[in-house]
């Protein structure tokens, strides 16, 4: 069910279902969804079953897997938005640093924000965008992790505003009370080899917490050990209760 060799990533739900990306053994998709060609996104439930909606729209032309995604979905729960893509072509820059959104059952995805739209004021350079997150009025939040900043888009993909954080890598947002989860990497260190393989070192990583994205004021912080992390290696993975207020 193309779930084989699936690359890390972060999974929204969409109803009772998860959204994610296929792997890279995703078999051929019926004629009906567009046919072979590529992987897409898939739609599997929470016990594990598939259904007619399964398939999803597929990547964007020239791309190919990556080691990490990061998708979250609009409140109403129509749009998705992806980030995390690679090109071995020429225009790599440009698909790396693009964020991509769909419908579902849409066929294809389309550019939504990154360094090929806008213009003037409008513009968007963006430098590694990882993680992703709607607020409760549709607006996405980008995770800019070399821009060290998170950007304030709004439905219609306008930039409203930056926020500086040190190394943005996840977030996410309270749906009740707007509160912000930022896992951040406050000093991305410097590479290295470590027997055979390159190693990162990652230093100052902690999940920070802020009021709102409209009320940018740190309220508490959490820090993880410090450790060498190989350069294929992606984590923590954060998840939020949102039963709660807190």
């Amino acid at each position: 069910h193309g779930l084989q060799g699936v690359s890390r990533q972060c999974m929204p739900m969409q109803g009772d279902a998860l959204i994610l990306v296929s792997g890279f053994k995703c078999p051929p998709a019926p004629a009906e969804v567009g046919g072979p060609s590529g992987r897409r996104l898939l739609k599997v439930s929470l016990d594990g079953s598939t259904g007619p909606d399964y398939y999803g729209p597929r990547f964007p032309p020239g791309t190919r897997r990556s080691s990490r995604f990061f998708l979250t979905v609009s409140p109403g729960q129509e749009t998705i938005y992806l980030s995390g893509f690679e090109s071995e072509g020429a225009d790599g820059e440009v698909v790396r640093n693009t964020i991509w959104r769909a419908k579902w059952p849409d066929r294809e995805m389309e550019r939504f924000a990154g360094p090929v739209l806008g213009e003037g004021t409008n513009a968007l350079t963006l430098n590694n965008p990882r993680g992703l997150a709607c607020d409760s009025q549709g607006r996405l939040i980008v995770c800019d992790y070399l821009g060290d900043r998170l950007c304030l888009l709004s439905p219609q993909g306008k930039l409203e505003k930056t926020l500086p954080v040190r190394g943005p890598e996840q977030v996410l947002v309270h749906p009740q009370t707007g509160s912000l989860y930022v896992l951040s990497i406050g000093d991305r260190g410097e590479g290295g080899m470590h027997g055979n393989a390159r190693v990162e070192f990652k230093a100052h990583k902690a999940l920070v917490k802020f009021k709102s994205i409209d009320d940018f004021a740190e309220t508490a912080r959490l820090k993880f050990p410090e450790k060498p992390l190989y350069v294929h290696d992606f984590g923590p993975h954060i998840a939020l209760d949102a039963s709660g207020p807190q």
